[in-house]
Parts: C-alpha cells; structure tokens; sequence
C-alpha cells in the first residue's frame, strides 16, 4: 500500500510537472494556558503549540506519516526533516493564541520519501543477505560433520585393508 501512495505521488507529480518553486502549506493554531500570567511566556508557550500543530499537518499533507510508523527510525528522520519547515506568517490572535502559516518545498518532500524507501529496500536486502549467509554456515557446518564422518570411514578401511 505505501509502495502504491509513493508511485502515486511520483505519478502526479510526473503528469502535473513538478517546479522547484512548489510548496505545502499548511496553517495551524496554539493556545498556551490561561493561566499563564506573563504574556510573553504565553505567547512562547503558544507558538510553540502551534508549530507542534504545524508539524503534524505537514506530515499529513505531505503523505509522509503514511511511510513511517510513530517510534522507528523513519519516523525520526521524518520529524527532523519537518524541522526545516519555514514558518512564512505568524498572527496573534491574543496573548494566549497564535496562528502560524508553515510551509515546506514539494520537491524536499519527494526526496524525503525517496530516502525512506530506499532505507527501507537496503535493510529489507540487508536481512535477506544475513538470513542466505547463516544457511551458508549452516551448510558448510554439515559438510564438516559430513567430512569427519568420511575421514573416519576411509581410518576404518585403511585399518582393514592392511
């Protein structure tokens, strides 16, 4: 399935014509506490729960939460790359309430997915090297058992033969 949303994504893009100048955007709102007193430390608080906000919008815009599950590898490479997200506006709705505009380059995204699929097929290649190789061990394992059996065997007819 997510072979399918990422050949898709490359398909539209294909068709559609992809410039460097595409973007997603997305708007978010965060509210800190009402108990926060001190307007500056409010502001901070809610910006900061915007851009908490922003971060999963992009995710979902982009279709990248859809390539990674919550605590693996991916997924923290997908956060750290959302990290470079612009916030492009920011308004104070009051002290205790933001709404920020974030974007980020279509084309960063593509790549994105790209690296993650790619990760993916080099430890999915990764395993099957390692299972082919442990069969390999296993193999010559049983050729040394297999070996000493006929070393033995060819002791025994010497010994009879003299």
């Amino acid at each position: 399935m997510r072979k399918v949303h990422l050949v898709l994504l490359m398909l539209v893009l294909f068709v559609t014509g992809l410039s460097s100048q595409e973007i997603i955007r997305v708007t978010a709102t965060g509210k800190s506490s009402p108990s926060i007193k001190i307007s500056s430390k409010a502001r901070i608080m809610a910006l900061r729960a915007a851009k908490v906000v922003g971060y999963k919008q992009l995710a979902k815009a982009a279709g990248l939460e859809k390539f990674a599950k919550e605590g693996t590898k991916e997924y923290s490479e997908i956060q750290a790359f959302l990290r470079n997200a612009k916030i492009v506006d920011k308004k104070f709705i009051s002290d205790h309430e933001v709404e920020i505009t974030m974007e980020v380059p279509l084309s960063d995204v593509i790549d994105k997915a790209v690296d993650i699929k790619k990760y993916r097929f080099n430890r999915k290649l990764l395993k099957n090297l390692q299972k082919k190789i442990g069969n390999i061990e296993t193999e010559m394992s049983n050729l040394g058992d297999e070996l000493a059996k006929l070393k033995n065997l060819l002791a025994k007819l010497e010994e009879i033969a003299e």
